[in-house]
């Protein structure tokens, strides 16, 4: 291809350098020059820019594409592991409940619903399962999807902390310890 300068005809071309001002267009589809006779600048179509652009947007159009795949794929393979808990759950599975249960309480994968935590934490809880009674104590002690009652919650994380859970020894120590400074705020209330 030979270069021709459009102003004086001369052969003696350079490429030019590009300015802030040049459009985009000449800017992804063409060449700047200059010619060294008379200093002209003009600008020429390069056949080989259209084909890079078309390129990079190829492969921005595969990487969005393989992508949005992949993260489709991983959303259908979450729906799956939790719908499969939900069902597990649901014929009676104690871990399979407790497993709900903490998904529910913590909103992982669900909208978070306390109420529903606290029925699969109940369930649980009444086979046996120690973290089940845990938690659904703590429910009852806050008040967190059930209703209030500080009796039950000693009893079901009291049933816990027999049973070697930590967690569950440690806030029994707590709530024995609350009771006492109650009791003893009672009493010093009281006419002597």
């Amino acid at each position: 291809m030979s270069r021709i300068c459009p102003q004086c005809g001369s052969t003696q071309i350079r490429t030019a350098r590009l300015h802030a001002h040049d459009g985009v267009r000449h800017v992804l589809l063409h060449t700047p020059l200059r010619c060294r006779d008379c200093r002209h600048h003009f600008w020429t179509f390069n056949p080989v820019k259209p084909v890079l652009l078309l390129l990079a947007v190829g492969v921005l159009v595969g990487i969005t594409a393989w992508l949005a795949l992949e993260q489709s794929e991983t959303v259908t393979t979450a729906l799956s592991d939790n719908s499969l808990p939900h069902a597990r759950a649901a014929a009676g599975d104690a871990d399979a409940q407790l497993r709900l249960g903490l998904h529910y309480a913590e909103g992982d994968g669900v909208i978070q619903n306390d109420k529903e935590a606290a029925k699969w934490f109940e369930q649980a809880a009444q086979q046996g399962k120690t973290d089940a009674q845990y938690h659904y104590g703590l429910a009852l002690l806050r008040g967190r999807g059930v209703v209030q009652d500080y009796r039950a919650a000693f009893s079901w994380i009291e049933k816990a902390a027999q049973s070697g859970h930590a967690k569950a020894q440690f806030d029994l120590g707590e709530l024995y310890a609350s009771a006492r400074r109650t009791l003893s705020v009672r009493a010093s209330c009281l006419p002597s």
